[in-house]
């Protein structure tokens, strides 16, 4: 771990990952140090690759030598679909875009993936 961390001062490390071929994501590595002096990462924070939402990745189930986690990752983002910018006396309004029952609809990122060796790759099912 600390050829992955030369620096053991920091309180956030930095892992970067490659995703399609580029060195693109990032995760930040929060560290903490414990009374006897041994550093400990505690938790992990990477954007998805599709939607940059802040993703948490299981520290206990990541294999720093090797750059890999043991799980399937999923974005659970959503957000509010919005129909055209509607302009009402020069003031500019975002409109939501509603159902039938007038509900708002909601669109979801959906990405799925796995990092392996430190490549970010998605999973297509």
């Amino acid at each position: 771990m600390k050829s992955l961390f030369p620096n053991n001062e920091k309180k956030v490390n930095q892992i970067l990952f490659t995703y399609k071929n580029k060195a693109s994501v990032s995760s930040d590595v929060y560290m903490w140090k414990s009374p006897d002096g041994l550093h400990i990462a505690t938790h992990m924070i990477m954007p998805c690759p599709k939607c940059n939402h802040p993703l948490s990745l299981s520290v206990s189930e990541f294999d720093f030598d090797k750059k890999t986690l043991n799980h399937l990752i999923k974005c659970p983002s959503r957000w509010k679909k919005l129909e055209d910018d509607l302009v009402i006396n020069d003031e500019t309004i975002k409109m939501v875009e509603i159902n039938e029952k007038g509900k708002p609809i909601t669109q979801r990122c959906g990405w799925k993936g796995y990092i392996i060796q430190g490549e970010v790759i998605q999973y297509d099912n």
